[in-house]
């Protein structure tokens, strides 16, 4: 030990007699501890920097035309850069102020600050730039406020400490227990709790699958926002038509962008030429959103258009609601339903109102205020209307009248078998010439 302390005293009184590092030995643990803190003041960098480790040897060496002074550290070797921590089997640290590093071997940032903790085979890290570059087989770790942990393995990561801001790139795989991402290269951006993911990325949880041109995820507020022709497929189980019985239902999304909100207030937002598809429905409009796990409630906005096709009609409006525990959905602004043949082909009437109501448990459609339904056989108009599904009849009251060869016809009541293309006209007839 003696050697030692008399080999390291005569390498450091050679240096220049401006500067002369603080030299701390541990003979229990036998650890060599630079400290960088009282650097020259000409330099512009005042970034405090620590390094040591159990064994040190140095050398010179030309680095870029200059001569450069390089420390060799090994076992249990470390950078302290701030609050930032780096650790390898061995490292080459350039210079007293160590303004550049190499990592060989185990190589680990520890940024317990911001609940980061990475693991790598090698890196380089720069004082000046307040970078590390990571290479192999990495793995990022990032713990959020609910103590969920967040794993990213790339080949490659760059990361800039002043800026907390991480790089990774050729092939990037994100895994937590909501979901899976695959991506070609991603960013995180800690103060945000943001990433951000270019190149088409695949994300995958429990029961979905999502595409698009970009995506961001939010860790701390799950929300996913995907933008460029964002596609979604979802899995869900539901009860079979008129039974108990459950059975797999697959949901198609897509949309201009996609908004996923995975919190105490769950929602999806899609937005602009929305569409969802369905194995017997299909619902498009320019804004469409979905709250709560399983869709108990869904907002839609502009153009809004819903083909059933087990029912054989389609519903369009502009603004909807719809209400999963009651099923119940309320259509409004030139809201209209078509009634088409069984094979969904043809259009064989068209009832239009100023308001449309769906009770699904009931298996009836009204319809109120200004009700005009239209078929090759006359018009028909009245104040409200409904429709019952099951036996594919209408029935249309409050001041009711059909019209047809210049001839308006009132009446207390009228049936209309929309698919039959069939009129019943009950309650008293009254019958008057168009003008």
């Amino acid at each position: 030990m003696k050697k030692i302390l008399f080999f390291l005293l005569t390498i450091f009184s050679i240096q220049s007699n401006k500067y002369y590092p603080d030299l701390l030995l541990y003979e229990s643990e036998e650890l060599i501890k630079f400290n960088t803190d009282k650097a020259d003041k000409k330099k512009k960098s005042k970034i405090p920097t620590n390094w040591g480790g159990s064994t040190l040897s140095q050398e010179t060496k030309n680095i870029d035309g200059l001569d450069q002074t390089v420390y060799s550290l090994s076992g249990g070797a470390w950078i302290e850069h701030k609050k930032v921590k780096l650790t390898a089997s061995k490292i080459e640290i350039l210079g007293q102020d160590a303004y550049k590093g190499f990592l060989t071997g185990q190589t680990k940032v520890e940024d317990s600050e911001n609940g980061i903790n990475i693991s790598s085979s090698n890196g380089t890290y720069d004082k000046f730039s307040e970078t590390i570059l990571l290479n192999g087989k990495t793995r990022f770790y990032y713990k959020d406020k609910k103590n969920q942990i967040t794993k990213i393995s790339c080949p490659n990561l760059s990361r800039n400490m002043s800026e907390n801001i991480t790089y990774f790139s050729n092939g990037v795989i994100i895994e937590n227990s909501d979901f899976t991402i695959y991506s070609n290269s991603a960013k995180f951006i800690e103060k945000e709790k943001l990433l951000e993911l270019e190149e088409k990325p695949f994300i995958f949880s429990k029961d979905s699958f999502i595409i698009g041109e970009r995506a961001s995820h939010k860790l701390n507020d799950k929300i996913t926002e995907i933008e460029g022709t964002a596609f979604v497929i979802r899995q869900s189980l539901e009860n079979k038509k008129d039974s108990e019985e459950k059975e797999k239902v697959i949901t198609y999304l897509t949309g201009d962008k996609i908004i996923s909100i995975d919190n105490e207030e769950p929602s999806t937002g899609l937005y602009g030429s929305a569409k969802l598809f369905r194995k017997n429905l299909e619902f498009s409009s320019n804004y469409i959103k979905s709250i709560g796990k399983s869709g108990e409630k869904i907002i839609a906005k502009e153009n809004v258009e819903i083909f059933d096709k087990d029912n054989h009609s389609k519903m369009s409006g502009e603004t909807l609601e719809y209400n999963k525990e009651k099923n119940y959905t309320h259509l409004t602004d030139n809201s209209k339903i078509e009634f088409l043949s069984k094979d969904n082909e043809e259009v064989q009437s068209t009832l239009t109102a100023v308001e449309i109501e769906r009770f699904g448990n009931l298996k009836e459609l009204v319809s109120r205020g200004d009700v005009e339904i239209n078929s090759d056989k006359a018009i028909l108009n009245g104040e409200f209307a409904t429709y019952f599904e099951e036996s594919e009849k209408l029935v249309l009251e409050g001041n009711p009248s059909i019209s047809r060869d210049k001839k308006k016809i009132y009446c207390g009541r009228i049936i209309l078998y929309p698919k039959k293309n069939k009129i019943l006209l009950t309650d008293g007839l009254n019958a008057s010439k168009k003008k």
